[in-house]
This record gives structure tokens, sequence and C-alpha cells, in this order.
């Protein structure tokens, strides 16, 4: 690292680039990472201008936010990594220089095309999510879920699916975890990601999503035997999940007990991969 340091130029080397420090003195990175200055580096990529990689508003009607690397703090934006790569060009990520989150997604995505000696036009999406999430860094803007609730990472992961979808208030996005869970919000959704959750909701139609049923349903798709999936719930309910209700077959889930059932018995963010616009791909 070298802070404050002029350059006179920064070209192209091989797949990667050179930075000249002076005539005797240069170094080089597989990736560049511009926050000003673009106007230094348009020579080298032979284009008149580039414009920074720019934030998209959560919107349900699209699935783009399956995508997100950065969740911008106190507002309903997102960045896609599919809007972080520079069409045509490689190895190159040009970013505005006010953006936190979006310079940490950066920084992720640098680093991945660097670790797998790759080019970044071949990031890998669920590669970049899950360091990002490793390091307790939001790619949902949750305004209502903390990093320091213990759910954090199974609620981010939960909204990055969509499985569960949250609510949009003004410029803010609410996860809203302790809200009763609905069979019309998770039937769609949970049939898009597996095809036996077709047959599953055919035979139970307008059931109350209670615990018992939640977890006929993932034991139905994902292939487990019941009996044994309740016991091992019943075992981890307050040790592991670190649920404040106690563990009742009848209960009506809330939002925050749905996501970690599902997310232990089913794995959707883990398991299944989404295309550039986000859509499931099976």
């Amino acid at each position: 690292m070298i802070n404050n340091t002029p350059y006179y130029e920064i070209k192209r080397s091989g797949s990667g680039w050179e930075a000249k420090l002076t005539k005797d003195k240069s170094i080089k990175a597989k990736v560049l990472i511009v926050t000003d200055n673009i106007e230094k580096v348009l020579p080298a990529l032979k284009v008149s201008n580039l414009k920074p990689a720019e934030t998209n508003t959560l919107n349900y009607n699209e699935n783009l936010y399956r995508t997100t690397i950065g969740g911008i703090t106190g507002t309903s934006n997102f960045l896609s990594l599919y809007s972080l790569l520079i069409p045509n060009q490689e190895n190159i990520i040009y970013i505005k220089a006010d953006g936190f989150e979006t310079g940490q997604a950066a920084g992720a995505t640098a680093a991945y095309a660097t670790f797998y000696k790759t080019k970044t036009s071949l990031a890998n999406l669920k590669g970049i999510q899950g360091e990002l999430l490793s390091y307790k860094l939001p790619l949902m803007p949750f305004e209502d879920v903390k990093i320091t609730d213990s759910n954090w990472l199974v609620i981010q992961k939960t909204g990055i699916t969509g499985i569960l979808k949250a609510e949009i208030k003004g410029e803010k996005v609410f996860f809203n975890p302790d809200k009763a869970v609905s069979y019309t919000e998770i039937k769609q959704p949970i049939k898009d990601y597996y095809y036996k959750a077709q047959i599953w909701f055919d035979d139970h139609q307008n059931v109350p999503v209670n615990l018992e049923n939640t977890i006929s349903m993932v034991s139905y798709v994902g292939n487990k035997a019941i009996d044994a999936t309740k016991a091992e719930i019943e075992k981890k309910w307050k040790k592991n999940y670190k649920f404040s209700s106690n563990y009742d077959l009848k209960k009506i889930l809330t939002r925050r007990e749905f996501s970690v059932i599902v997310n232990e018995y089913l794995e959707p963010f883990d398991k299944i991969n989404v295309d550039r616009t986000g859509r499931v791909i099976r």
C-alpha cells in the first residue's frame, strides 16, 4: 500500500495494470479500481468517457436484487455485481469516491479476480456475496435487522433470495422479522426455487404457516425425515437459533423463524444460483 503518491501514467500490462510513479519506478496490479480522475485512465481503455457504477433501487417487479454485493445503508438502494463490471473492459472497476459500501464491494470483486487468477468478467456472484457476508457487510439494506442480531446472516440470505420480501417505506427497507408469515407470500417464491414444492403446495392449499407445516414442507422438498427434523429443530430452537418463543408445532412462524428453518434445511441462497438478471437457474 502506497499512500498519497502521485503518478504520471497508468497503462495496461498484460491482463493487469502498471502505474508509473516515476520514470524508473512503477507498481503493477491485477485489477485497477478508479474512484477519481478517470480521464487519466481513458487512453489505456481506448474510450472517450466512462461512467462510474450506479446503484439500483430495490424493486420486486424484477429480480436484480438477488445479484446485490452491497446494500446502501439508510436507503432502499443496492449495488449489483453486474452494474460494477464494465462491458468490454477487463480488470478495471470505476466507482464514485463517496460510496462506502460500493468501495467494499469493489474491493471484494477485485480481490476475487486476483486471488483466483481470473478476470473480473468471470466474477463468481455467490463467492463474492459469501465473502462479504462473512465479514458482516450487509447486502440488503434492512433498517430493522442489525449485524448484532443473532439471525442477521440468515435474514440477509433470505432477503437476497426473495423467498421473503421486505417492506419498502419511502427510502428505507424493513424485513419485519417478528411479523407472522403468510401462505400467500411464500407459495410462489418457494415454487420458483424448487420443483418439488409445486406438489407440496398443491397438497397443502392455504394452510397456516405454522411450525408443523413448515417442517412438512422442508422435509418433503429437501428429502428429509419429518420426525428426525422435528427432533433436531426442537433441540436447536433456543440453543442454536436463539429464538425467544417456545417450540410449538402449532405456532404460526415469524419471518425470522421461517427464515432460519428454510435456510438450514433447504439452503436456497447457498445451493441455488441465479443469472445476471437474478432469475433462478434450475
